[in-house]
């Protein structure tokens, strides 16, 4: 698994909390004003299966959302064409996207990593020397949907000069096997006091 870069940029002085979500082959899917049916040729999903999606502007049609699990339902299910409920074999979720929602915006749908047996590790390193910097508290929110929350608390991120350099990644093992789905370049924002 090649890793996504995915930049962060943490105040300084504070808590840091991020959830993510691991997906399997993610793939642009396409969405149709006014439909709840993704489109993807030959995406391969059965009913049941449990996906996530993402969007290149972080924003999503009412009813979609990012780091959230949904069930491909039998209705509509053809080899190209698939709709998804909150639940499993539920109703159709009702997103009917707006014009605004499909203009210049990518939107993926994967497969959820199960990640009930997963150990993970989540490391920060100096650019300049390599040296290891501190490593971010990973937890699971939700093991089936394969989402995680990743965190440096307030003592950790107030250690960490600004002026640094800092690039991370985040890697999992489930039987014996390593992944490393998000990696980038990290940046401490100082924090200035008001007079």
């Amino acid at each position: 698994m090649i890793p996504a870069e995915l930049p962060l940029e943490i105040a300084q002085a504070g808590t840091f909390n991020m959830d993510v979500q691991l997906l399997q082959n993610a793939r642009s899917v396409e969405l149709t004003a006014g439909s709840d049916l993704f489109a993807l040729r030959c995406h391969g999903f059965s009913a049941g299966d449990l996906v996530g999606f993402q969007s290149s502007a972080g924003t999503f049609p009412c009813g979609l959302a990012g780091v959230a699990g949904f069930y491909v339902i039998a209705s509509g299910l053809t080899t190209n064409e698939f709709r998804v409920s909150a639940t499993s074999g539920g109703a159709s979720v009702g997103i009917s996207p707006l014009a605004q929602d499909l203009t210049g915006i990518e939107y993926k749908v994967g497969r959820t990593v199960n990640i009930t047996s997963a150990t993970f590790d989540a490391d920060i390193k100096s650019t300049i020397s390599g040296a290891l910097v501190a490593s971010f508290t990973v937890s699971t929110v939700n093991a089936l949907a394969g989402i995680v929350r990743m965190t440096l608390p307030f003592a950790t991120t107030t250690a960490m000069p600004a002026s640094d350099q800092y690039a991370y990644d985040l890697n999992y093992r489930i039987s014996g096997e390593s992944y490393y789905p998000f990696a980038g370049p990290l940046t401490i924002v100082g924090t200035q006091s008001r007079p």
